[in-house]
């Protein structure tokens, strides 16, 4: 299908800043993340977040590294 951008709407800042709180993740990692999630995505490829961070059913993967089917995911601290 055509790529379809999400709009960042209420629900990718409130997402956002849940994340960032929770996870302590830097504010414009926070909206890609919140973004991936409303989109239910899987992986989020980035050279920028934490190897093997899940937030949710999202897990992070450097794409320079290794095929998702390998990641070992590991939670954001509370």
């Amino acid at each position: 299908g055509a790529w379809q951008p999400l709009a960042v709407n209420s629900r990718v800042m409130e997402g956002a800043w849940a994340l960032q709180g929770r996870c302590r993740l830097p504010w414009w990692d926070a909206i890609i993340a919140a973004a991936a999630q409303l989109l239910e995505c899987r992986y989020l490829l980035s050279e920028d977040f934490q190897e093997g961070l899940s937030l949710g059913s999202l897990t992070v993967i450097q794409p320079f590294r290794q095929r998702p089917s390998l990641s070992r995911p590991g939670p954001c601290r509370n």
